[in-house]
């Protein structure tokens, strides 16, 4: 690739944050605001709560007003539902637990098989101690 193009390439990214900006201004999208997803917690809420009060073609004014869609604010109702049960863990919380606990299992059973091998060989020591012990009193 040639130097000209790449030098090319970089000037003409330089200038894409203000064409950017200029099309962000123009679009109905972003006048409403962030996406869905991106929003605050706070937020949520503050839509959640407004649009309980709301039904039928208000609820449907209000939410094209908010940018969001109707599945969006099920969703953040179940969410909110399921953080005040209280029931909501982390899945990634529980695989990391879990993956410890079977790491401690498992280094739980490597460590009592080697105690058990220790013992077996203790008492093997004891015997044969008491053998060789035995055997010079007999001379």
């Amino acid at each position: 690739m040639h130097q000209a193009t790449l030098s090319r390439w970089k000037r003409e990214a330089g200038s894409v944050t203000a064409m950017r900006d200029k099309t962000r201004t123009s679009s109905p999208v972003s006048a409403v605001g962030p996406r869905p997803k991106d929003r605050a917690a706070q937020e949520k809420l503050r839509i959640l709560i407004q649009a309980g009060a709301l039904s039928g073609e208000e609820l449907g004014g209000f939410l094209r007003r908010e940018g969001i869609h109707e599945a969006d604010l099920e969703r953040w109702r179940e969410s909110s539902l399921e953080g005040l049960s209280g029931s909501l863990v982390a899945k990634s919380e529980v695989d990391r637990a879990s993956k410890k606990v079977r790491k401690l299992e498992h280094e739980l059973h490597r460590k009592d098989k080697a105690l058990a091998e220790a013992a077996a060989l203790l008492v093997l020591q004891k015997k044969l101690r008491a053998m060789w012990e035995d055997g010079e009193d007999d001379t």
